[in-house]
């Protein structure tokens, strides 16, 4: 699986093992389990990535635990949430605005 497929639609942080341009290993299909987790149109991340993002203007909200096929250990999931910048009415200052 490349990791690139798995991405899609989910966010999660590891350390893939690389092998002629592909991504295997753990990380790579925990990825596609919470991707394949994720509804039309989400973006969910793992707690690990939600620590890591901290501070970076990006807004989760708790989904709670997965457990993914072929792993014992529940992982946290979180649906991403991000604030863009728009121009405010009439003076054109940029304001930040929350994604819904």
């Amino acid at each position: 699986m490349r990791a690139s497929q798995a991405g899609v639609n989910e966010l999660n942080g590891g350390e893939p093992i690389e092998e002629d341009g592909d991504l295997f290993g753990s990380t790579v299909i925990l990825a596609a389990r919470i991707a394949a987790a994720a509804e039309s149109g989400e973006i969910l991340a793992s707690l690990g990535v939600r620590d890591l993002c901290a501070g970076k203007g990006f807004l989760f909200a708790d989904r709670g635990e997965f457990v993914a096929k072929g792993f014992e250990e529940p992982v946290r999931l979180f649906l991403i949430r991000w604030r863009y910048w728009t121009l405010s009415p009439g003076i054109g200052l940029p304001t930040p605005t929350t994604w819904s």
